[in-house]
């Protein structure tokens, strides 16, 4: 799998595995996909791969090659740690996006410390987070990508609820601090191919 560019990980909830087997498992997958360029991850996985990534000793592997990365899933909380993690292990990625696809209601994980993570301080670019709503969980990542990202040019926020009913979400989040000063409010977007669904790009 070394040779691949492009890989999609989402895997099933492990059913009669132990912690073991699902570490080992994913530690396979991790060995064969850190020379990926493009990498999406559904949730659940991105959950499972942070338990290896974390586990001290497990994994000295970092995704150098990796420019494109892709999330997708239905829940915040702790799984923030998970992008962080991934973030941190990825240091010349250049395009993060997030797709909560709808939004739950999430665990609270209290404020992110602000971090030298070497993409956000290099080569970060392109930000786009689908399915935004004005819970804290969801404003806390807002904040913190465009506060830690020093080159980032585009960051575009896809609200699950319209302009009216979060507008001062929206006006709190113009004012959130941004490291990088070619990173500018455009505009305020229309609604997104299903339901109505508002943009807002800075």
């Amino acid at each position: 799998m070394l040779s691949l560019e492009e890989a999609f990980i989402c895997l099933s909830p492990a059913r009669g595995q132990s912690e073991e087997e699902v570490e080992s498992f994913m530690y396979n997958i991790a060995i064969g996909i850190c020379k990926i360029k493009v990498l999406k991850v559904s949730i659940g996985s991105l959950w499972d791969l942070y338990c290896l990534l974390t586990r001290p000793g497990c994994f000295s592997y970092s995704f150098n090659d990796l420019k494109y990365l892709k999330i997708r899933g239905t829940e915040l909380g702790e799984h923030l740690q998970g992008i962080i993690c991934l973030l941190k292990i990825s240091p010349n990625l250049e395009n993060l996006f997030i797709d909560f696809e709808e939004v739950l209601e999430s665990s609270d994980f209290g404020p992110l410390q602000d971090e030298n993570i070497t993409c956000l301080t290099y080569h970060l670019k392109v930000v786009q987070i689908n399915y935004v709503d004005d819970i804290e969980n969801h404003l806390e990542l807002v904040r913190f990508l465009p506060q830690n990202a020093h080159v980032l040019e585009k960051m575009v926020v896809v609200w699950q609820k319209s302009i009216e009913e979060i507008r001062e979400a929206m006006e709190e989040v113009m004012e959130f601090p941004r490291s990088s000063s070619d990173a500018a409010v455009l505009h305020f977007g229309s609604q997104r191919d299903m339901g109505e669904f508002y943009k807002l790009e800075i």
